[in-house]
């Protein structure tokens, strides 16, 4: 239960019909050509469990008559929505552990050594250093043995 303090309009006398919310949604892109580029679809895909009402800071929430007039009001009991769920609450609900994962973050950070390989000196001096490697370490792994 709410109570809604006005719940009436200050320019009608109708009561509020409800909050004014924001709802988030994802304006869609149209085909895109072999270069990136593409254009409006012309639909928006509405992600509903995000509506959250439009609230001022003062705490009050705006709410809307059924002849579109907005007003600031108190709304006792408006209860916020639970949070969602992580990606690793939601994988750890199905039974998923850090060991289904392994393989994917192996190839995962091949990857990205494969990527820093190929960027050259400077390059794979930058991630070694950004990834506590020390330069003593790097020095003595690139020591060459006298021929």
């Amino acid at each position: 239960m709410m109570r809604v303090d006005p719940h009436r309009c200050p320019d009608c006398g109708e009561p509020a019909e409800g909050t004014v919310d924001i709802v988030p949604g994802i304006a869609q892109f149209g085909d895109f050509s072999e270069d990136g580029i593409t254009d409006w679809a012309g639909g928006t895909r509405m992600c509903w469990d995000g509506q959250m009402p439009q609230t001022d800071a003062q705490g009050r929430t705006l709410v809307q008559c059924e002849h579109a007039h907005d007003w600031w009001a108190v709304v006792e009991g408006l209860e916020p929505p639970p949070p969602e769920p992580t990606l690793a609450e939601r994988l750890e609900s199905l039974g998923v552990t850090g060991e289904d994962l392994d393989e994917l973050v192996h190839d995962a950070a091949s990857r990205i050594g494969s990527e820093v390989n190929n960027s050259g000196l400077a390059g794979q001096l930058r991630f070694l250093l950004e990834h506590g490697v020390t330069l003593q370490e790097i020095e003595q792994a690139t020591k060459k043995e006298d021929a």
